[in-house]
């Protein structure tokens, strides 16, 4: 993601000079940090959910989606976001400065706001998964089919891509334009960027889990009061009866937890989101009206990535379904590395093996 950089450079630094500065320092290790975090974090989400067939259902498909956006960003823009910091600062610049040329920039740009956005708009989905679960449980399984889930996630990538690249193209023609910063953007376009691109999409966000939070805690009771009516009720069903009710509210038990565990969990996914990224869009629309000073917008910036790095703990502190998913796929892993460095191939076998009948044996007598 773009950022300010400082406009008045100082005196050029060798990289010794630049490791011991205390703002320097501590901005590169965080960013290292995010960068090797975010890759084999978002890694271990999708082989674990591509292994694991109890995980093979929408709200996972689409945090796989959405893992791949996070290992997106901890590949391609931050180890860039890394150079701008480290090559601007050792040329003067107190918070880095693009020296990667125009193509480079407008690359770095397209897959910044790619990647943003199809984060967001994968929330946007998988908030519209939960809704249709709760309010359609019954055509849930024909609604939300493998095949329509793949057509979702493919709109989701083309929609962010071409939003990508219309913020790139506004920018890129800016009479305005300070390369690779926040600077530059029209007011109208920025106008526009923050309500299409943040503003709807959280208000959509927000009401929709809203309405399922609602209408879960509605069915929650129901449940509730009909066990409760069953218990207290002066009537002995059939043994058969009884039976059947109680396999029923027993597997209705069972789905719904396992349902509160996936929306509690992607409702944290949510709110990491609205946190990471409210402080970058509030900058990039307050500058329109005032001045920001470099060091806060370099911190929306940076916030934005640490996003894509908490992701995969999320995923694991708040679903035990997952998080036992990891250890089964961990476990499983080393079984068969066991087996294979046990595995001795046949004919390697019969190669260590010495005949009696060798020349290099002696037969005892001469």
């Amino acid at each position: 993601m773009e950022n300010n950089c400082s406009t008045n450079a100082g005196q050029s630094r060798t990289l010794l000079e630049a490791l011991n500065n205390p703002i320097f320092t501590p901005i590169a290790l965080f960013l290292v940090l995010i960068i090797i975090v975010a890759i084999c974090g978002n890694l271990v989400v999708i082989r674990t959910v591509c292994v694991t067939r109890k995980l093979h259902y929408p709200a996972f498909y689409f945090v796989v989606s959405l893992a791949v956006a996070d290992l997106c960003v901890g590949f391609l823009v931050v180890p860039l976001q890394l150079v701008y910091h480290v090559t601007g600062y050792m040329e003067g610049y107190v918070l880095g400065k693009w020296i990667l040329g125009e193509i480079a920039c407008d690359f770095w740009t397209s897959v910044s706001i790619w990647f943003a956005c199809a984060s967001l708009i994968n929330l946007c989905v998988v908030s519209w998964d939960r809704y249709v679960a709760v309010t359609s449980p019954l055509t849930y399984n024909l609604r939300m089919r493998d095949s329509k889930v793949k057509l979702l996630i493919g709109l989701v990538w083309m929609i962010s891509l071409f939003f990508g690249i219309l913020y790139t193209l506004s920018y890129k023609y800016s009479a305005t334009r300070v390369l690779c910063t926040t600077q530059g953007l029209s007011t109208n376009f920025t106008v526009l960027a923050f309500v299409l691109l943040f503003l709807l999409p959280t208000c959509f966000i927000i009401f929709v889990n809203y309405v399922v939070f609602k209408i879960a805690r509605t069915h929650r009771r129901q449940i509730d009061n009909l066990e409760y009516s069953v218990s207290v009720s002066g009537v002995t069903p059939a043994p058969s009866t009884t039976s059947l009710r109680q396999k029923t509210f027993h597997g209705q038990s069972i789905a719904q937890k396992k349902s509160q565990k996936t929306y509690k969990m992607l409702l944290v996914i949510i709110i990491a989101y609205i946190v990471c990224w409210t402080p970058f869009f509030l900058l990039l629309l307050i500058q329109i009206f005032m001045a920001i000073s470099e060091s806060a917008s370099y911190m929306g910036v940076l916030l934005t990535y640490l996003n894509s790095a908490i992701n995969p703990f999320i995923y694991g502190a708040f679903n035990r379904e997952f998080r036992t998913a990891v250890k089964k796929s961990h476990r499983r892993r080393n079984r068969i590395g066991i087996l294979k460095e046990s595995f001795v191939p046949t004919s390697q076998a019969n190669m260590l093996k010495i005949p009696n009948s060798s020349p290099f044996v002696s037969s005892g007598s001469s």
